[in-house]
């Protein structure tokens, strides 16, 4: 069995649902007790909070790098990252390591493709929306038009991810 590594803690509640998915999808292959051999990297979401709100991208992939860095040293085989925004700067924390790297987009547009679909929503945090690292990826390698709200929208959005998802409030609204 492969060991999993999972850059986590941007935020806990992503996280916890990555490693809860796997571990079920490890078991339902392979039955009886199997799980996932996984190695987290729980980053302080404080850091990246900081780095995603004041557009520091050079700091956050410094600071993602390292924690690949110390996933590929613990015995990782392949990783992953639980956080959309961060895909932002997957060229190079990737580079930093000489372990495979499941991009975020790529399991996400071939579910879409075999949905029969074209052109999606896509909703996240304002770098996630705005900017074009996802949407380009989407594009360019499967053919996939993302659709994304207003800015206003965007906006709302983000604090919504922000202040409330990522803090594990889930209201009705």
């Amino acid at each position: 069995m492969k060991t999993i590594g999972i850059l986590g803690g941007s935020s806990d509640q992503a996280t916890a649902e990555y490693y809860s998915r796997i571990n079920k999808a490890v078991n339902r292959r392979l039955g009886g007790w199997h799980t996932g051999q996984i190695l987290i990297y729980s980053m302080d979401f404080a850091v990246i909070e900081y780095f995603v709100r004041n557009s520091l991208w050079e700091e956050a992939a410094d600071y993602v790098s390292d924690k690949a860095v110390r996933l590929e040293r613990g015995g990782a085989d392949l990783f992953l990252c639980v956080s959309n925004t961060l895909h932002r700067v997957a060229a190079r924390f990737t580079a930093a390591v000489s372990i495979p790297f499941l991009h975020i987009v790529d399991p996400t547009a071939e579910a879409i493709c075999k949905a029969g679909l074209r052109r999606v929503g896509l909703l996240g945090t304002k770098p996630a929306m705005y900017l074009d690292f996802l949407k380009s990826r989407f594009h360019e390698k499967f053919g996939i038009e993302m659709l994304v709200p207003t800015e206003p929208q965007m906006d709302e959005l983000d604090r919504i991810i922000f202040d409330e998802l990522c803090r594990g409030i889930f209201t009705a609204d």
